[in-house]
């Protein structure tokens, strides 16, 4: 279609060209950096649930995060920063957890700080961004828990104990 393909053929697609050097040439590389977090982290896990392959792309997935972390992360909003920041919780290195921590204070209090701006100065045109930004906000606080409880486990464990009978260890 003139379109271009659908994002599902894009993701079934994706998966052949992550390390090809074209990947990095489209109008679009931010979204398909973000697929190819998605694709590379989820499907994985969710492919091979209970099986050590579940967690095979961890540490590749790592080093294409940060290739692309900080030129694209000022375009990531909601639901696309979640998905993109959950290689650091997936990760078991220490390294990446503190790092991810690092990530996920600066990024939340960027937002609380952009909430308190838009709240003293509301024009009509404003309410839907600070109605947007809330939402966001709400999604950056649940991850809380789960960006400490990671980082806690591998300072006690130096790994996830619940992986171990996946990767028989």
């Amino acid at each position: 279609n003139d379109n271009g393909p659908s994002w599902l053929t894009f993701i079934g697609h994706m998966k052949d060209s992550l390390w090809s050097p074209d990947f990095f040439r489209c109008e679009s590389v931010s979204l398909k950096i973000h697929g190819g977090l998605v694709v590379m982290d989820q499907f994985s896990r969710h492919i091979y649930r209970g099986k050590g392959d579940a967690f095979k792309n961890d540490n590749g997935l790592m080093i294409f995060v940060e290739l692309g972390w900080n030129t694209y992360l000022k375009q990531l909003k909601g639901y696309e920063f979640v998905f993109a920041f959950m290689p650091y919780m997936h990760s078991e290195m220490c390294e990446h957890q503190k790092n991810g921590k690092k990530i996920y204070e600066s990024h939340k209090n960027k937002c609380e700080r952009k909430v308190r701006d838009l709240q003293k100065n509301i024009t009509e045109t404003s309410v839907n961004d600070l109605r947007n930004l809330q939402t966001e906000m709400k999604m950056i606080k649940d991850m809380q828990v789960h960006v400490d409880g990671h980082l806690d486990t591998i300072r006690r464990f130096c790994r996830f104990p619940k992986r171990n009978k996946a990767l028989c260890r």
